[in-house]
């Protein structure tokens, strides 16, 4: 059946090759899937269905021979397929290419609670400091947390004993540190460790106690869970993210005594920059990233590490998901092509089109081509236009498709433009292709649509 896709994080997922010989259903049990395309292998004659719900209602699509791909006007989240029509037989397949997801709730089992947890200190901690086992590949600051080192006076360092995470810090003690490691249900490996004990070192009122849970997943994003705050406002103690030479304060004392959940995402693979957010974690998407290549016309995977030509006739995001790579191509691989297109497509509605390669013209005057797709209905206008480059490059633009493009204007003045009147120009197409035409000792080493979302 069809399933609300804003339920599940989603991951990309290899395809999946489905024997259908009879009429039936595909489970895919707990996990959705979110559905590009699907290839048909061994009909001989007649026509298949697919449906989204037992009662044959949802139709995804239809194949009649020799046709052998359905592909969605817009991808679709399932949880499970329906197959019918007289095409079927033995030997009769099919092939997803789709993303798969994984519920988001079930996180909340982890909060509040030492069930599962193993007890590493139950005796009063003043001004010392546990080394407890971290996080393999855990990064912060550049450093990864092989070791945490919990305080007694509020504060955690993430494989430095240093004040980097203060949680109400001032001269307080702690006397219980639990610890725990597990898997959420997406695969997300995650360390958990509470500090229960009190702001003020000589004393144990609850006007000052302080329990807190700090979380460490494998994607290197935080969560902090304050469970138990204190109410005297003389002990709420100092709260802060230190990294990086900044100082990030916290708001987590109110004076009711109740707790903060606060989000830390990292901006880096060295967890130097952080996103930091108010309210309950749920596990982020992992979007898709594709290229093709594309040259005079004809389009192009890469195969072993050589060019493929594929049967493209427009780059739909089904297209991209069949075909696309993973990774930039290997510049050597275009040398044989003609003026040649990398094409990059992603399913991140706040991803901005990017080049993320050193490109240099040799032999000048050299000539690339960039694509922005903007059918997304999460875009809603573009905020800014910025770019990397040394030397005279000069710009036309198209918006039907790369068929015909404008006047030649230089990049410093396309760099200028009113990016609404751009974006203005851009409707009728849903999409921008961008010549860049590099003179002389020109490099272009990044260009960056940056969109309203």
């Amino acid at each position: 059946m069809l399933i609300d896709p804003t339920l599940y994080s989603w991951q990309p997922n290899a395809p999946e090759s489905y024997t259908t010989e009879t009429a039936g259903s595909i489970s895919f049990g707990d996990n959705g899937r979110r559905v590009y395309m699907i290839e048909v292998s061994g009909m001989s004659s007649g026509a298949l269905d697919v449906y989204a719900d037992a009662e044959k209602t949802e139709l995804i699509g239809s194949v009649t021979y020799p046709d052998i791909l359905i592909e969605p006007t817009a991808p679709v989240c399932v949880d499970s397929l329906v197959i019918d029509g007289d095409g079927l037989a033995e030997g009769v397949s099919i092939t997803l290419y789709s993303e798969i997801g994984y519920l988001k709730a079930g996180f909340e089992e982890y909060l509040n609670t030492t069930e599962g947890m193993t007890c590493i200190r139950n005796t009063p901690n003043d001004d010392g400091t546990d080394t407890v086992k971290g996080l393999d590949g855990f990064m912060f600051n550049g450093v990864e947390a092989e070791n945490l080192y919990v305080s007694g006076n509020e504060w955690i360092g993430f494989g430095t004993n240093a004040e980097q995470l203060q949680v109400c810090r001032r001269d307080g003690k702690v006397y219980y540190i639990y610890r725990q490691v597990g898997t959420l249900a997406d695969g997300t490996e995650f360390l958990k460790l509470r500090w229960e004990g009190y702001t003020q070192y000589n004393s144990t009122s609850e006007s000052v106690r302080l329990i807190f849970e700090i979380f460490l997943f494998g994607n290197n994003d935080m969560f902090l869970n304050v469970v138990k705050t204190p109410t005297n406002s003389s002990y709420y103690g100092t709260s802060n993210l230190i990294c990086n030479g900044q100082t990030t304060a916290l708001r987590i004392c109110d004076g009711s005594g109740g707790g903060q959940m606060i989000c830390f995402r990292a901006q880096d693979n060295q967890g130097k920059s952080w996103e930091i957010t108010y309210g309950e974690y749920t596990p982020m998407d992992v979007f898709s990233n594709k290229y093709l290549i594309r040259s005079d016309g004809v389009y192009y995977t890469i195969t072993d590490d050589a060019l493929e030509q594929v049967d493209v006739v427009s780059p739909t995001a089904a297209c991209f998901y069949r075909y696309g790579t993973d990774a930039v191509p290997d510049g050597s691989l275009l040398l044989p092509l003609i003026n040649p297109d990398v094409l990059f497509w992603t399913n991140d509605p706040d991803e901005s089109l990017q080049m993320r390669a050193e490109l240099v013209a040799y032999p000048f005057p050299q000539t690339l081509t960039g694509y922005a797709d903007m059918t997304s209905e999460t875009i809603l206008g573009i905020d800014m236009l910025s770019a990397v480059y040394t030397g005279q490059i000069d710009i036309k633009l198209s918006f039907d498709g790369g068929t015909t493009y404008g006047e030649t204007m230089t990049f410093a003045d396309f760099l200028a433009m009113d990016v609404d009147e751009l974006w203005e120009s851009c409707q009728e197409d849903h999409s921008l292709y961008i010549q860049f035409t590099l003179h002389n000792d020109a490099s272009l080493t990044r260009f960056k649509i940056s969109y309203k979302n």
